[in-house]
């Protein structure tokens, strides 16, 4: 595009600009309610949402919970750091 006349390129960014405002957006995947809930689950500070170890699987954790086990862990000296 460097090497293109500027009158070009303007053009080139003006066509590219006109389908991008004119493209649509993808309808969701989820429903209207499941988003909700999602959102709900994302904004609760009680809980704390984390991916697992292993496959595609989350973990659903009460907050204090959480914070206790990971103090403990950092406080073991079980294993070295």
């Amino acid at each position: 595009m460097q090497s293109l006349p500027k009158a070009i390129v303007e053009s080139i960014r003006e066509n590219v600009l006109d389908i991008i405002r004119k493209a649509k957006a993808p309808k969701p995947n989820i429903r209207k309610n499941e988003r909700e809930c999602a959102r709900n689950l994302k904004d609760n500070k009680a809980i704390v949402i984390l991916k697992a170890n292993k496959c595609n699987a989350i973990v659903v954790t009460n907050t204090s919970n959480y914070d206790t086990k990971i103090r403990t862990m950092l406080t073991d000296t079980t294993y070295p750091h």
